[in-house]
């Protein structure tokens, strides 16, 4: 009997490339699955792009009241997944599935049944590769995930027993509004080991949507990394410095460019320094070094700058 597979769509403000996820889904010739649409307070046409669909009796839309967050939906969703699902995965409202995609995941599945977690491969929709692998397959643990040499690179459709799910073993975190899905993944990790896969299942867009929506970066966006990135480095950090320095002093970086967003020089700064003990090759450290030193040179000429903390 065929597995049955669960895919949650978070959808905010997509109206003009939902249809192309959805219509993606209609074409895949393995049949024996559910989609579960979750609207995070769309205030555009999304709702009634999706309406359609709903004919299938294999598609479901649920209609949040406010925006709460990507991850917030998703775990909506996680929550009404049917009992008869086997396993779940996502896919974004502006990106879609590659024909076969969900029967490349049930070969996969049905090759090495006694994984918990199984990530496939994407391709942006140029043709570039969106996900960097040194073998065909590869089964790793924990640890590996770490490793500088093993460690898999690039964007993952992760698809996930159902059973977890269920169990609450499996959920996104809430504090974070967006993203740092690496934090749940990692989690699941610690006690399942996670099968990688060549098999490229999703087309990743970069439409002008969804660039402008990264060039338009808030504050608030800003402390949501922040957030993101203290609460992985708390649960992995030591993890991440004992196996991987370069990687350690990369998400610092990171890390103390993001405090600068938000007008925090000293904590960009000691976040930065903290990066240059462990991996001075670094590159990102030099380029946080000159914006600091942009922004000190600025900031008693711009009283909307804030002091230093």
């Amino acid at each position: 009997m065929d597995s049955k597979i669960s895919i949650i769509m978070p959808m905010f403000n997509r109206s003009a490339t939902v249809g192309r996820a959805l219509d993606s889904l209609l074409a895949q010739n393995y049949q024996f699955f559910e989609v579960i649409v979750v609207d995070d307070g769309s205030s555009d046409s999304s709702v009634e792009r999706v309406r359609p669909y709903l004919k299938d009796s294999r598609f479901r839309l649920v209609e949040l009241i406010e925006n709460r967050g990507v991850n917030y939906a998703r775990n909506y969703g996680l929550d009404l997944i049917s009992s008869d699902s086997d396993w779940v995965t996502f896919l974004d409202s502006d990106d879609e599935f590659v024909e076969g995609a969900l029967e490349s995941i049930a070969t996969v599945i049905t090759s090495y049944p006694a994984v918990n977690d199984y990530c496939f491969s994407v391709r942006y929709s140029d043709g570039r590769a969106a996900s960097f692998l040194s073998a065909d397959s590869l089964l790793l643990g924990y640890r590996d995930l770490f490793a500088a040499i093993s460690r898999p690179s690039g964007e993952w459709v992760h698809v996930i027993r159902a059973q977890l799910v269920r169990e609450k073993i499996f959920r996104y975190e809430e504090s974070v509004r967006n993203g740092f899905e690496a934090i749940s993944y990692l989690r699941l990790a610690r006690e399942n080991s996670v099968l990688y896969s060549s098999k490229v299942v999703r087309l990743y867009h970069l439409d002008v949507e969804g660039l402008t929506r990264i060039s338009n970066k808030t504050k608030a966006k800003s402390y949501d990394e922040i957030s993101g990135y203290t609460m992985y480095l708390k649960e992995f950090g030591k993890d991440l410095l004992h196996f991987n320095k370069s990687e350690y002093a990369l998400v610092l970086s990171v890390l103390g460019k993001t405090y600068l967003e938000i007008g925090d020089l000293k904590n960009c700064l000691n976040k930065t320094l903290t990066a240059f003990r462990c991996n001075p090759f670094e590159l990102r450290i030099y380029r946080n070094v000159l914006l600091a030193l942009k922004y000190f040179i600025r900031a008693p000429f711009n009283p909307k700058i804030s002091s230093l903390k």
